[in-house]
């Protein structure tokens, strides 16, 4: 009768055609928490040492190259692009400051206004600073809050 056309046009309509065993796996998939790097494999004078990510403080990109930098300031130079590295860790530790450097937060001590609308991030592993760029400012303040 009437009340089956009307709940037949509010039936969801199919997934796309998608089976059920594809939406199954899908959300199979979804459901899985990404991995992202435990360690780098990084070559010195010679041999493979194995760097935990734990370790490192923050990446640093200069004059093309890519390193990972330890608390006690051990500089190890990675193969990859920045950005490539970055995409490998996990984004509830580690943060793009600017163009060059991504940190990671278990080494923050604070983060001070410099200038406008950058930050001085303060490590506690170095007296030195690393600063945001204003366009990642407003970001990195709401992932802190995170």
């Amino acid at each position: 009768g009437k009340y089956h056309a009307l709940r037949r046009s509010f039936a969801p309509a199919s997934a796309g055609g998608l089976s059920a065993e594809v939406l199954a796996s899908l959300s199979q998939a979804l459901r899985q928490p990404r991995t992202y790097k435990q360690r780098f494999t990084v070559r010195l004078r010679g041999s493979l040492h194995l760097l935990a990510i734990d370790e490192v403080t923050h990446l640093q990109a200069e004059e093309g190259l890519v390193f990972a930098i330890d608390q006690r300031g051990t500089r190890y130079p990675l193969s990859g692009t920045l950005t490539e590295l970055e995409q490998q860790l996990d984004p509830a530790r580690f943060f793009r400051l600017n163009r060059s450097e991504v940190v990671n937060i278990s080494y923050i001590d604070k983060a001070e206004p410099y200038g406008k609308d950058r930050l001085a991030i303060k490590l506690k592993t170095s007296p030195d600073f690393l600063l945001t760029s204003a366009t990642h400012t407003a970001g990195f303040r709401k992932w802190l809050d995170t």
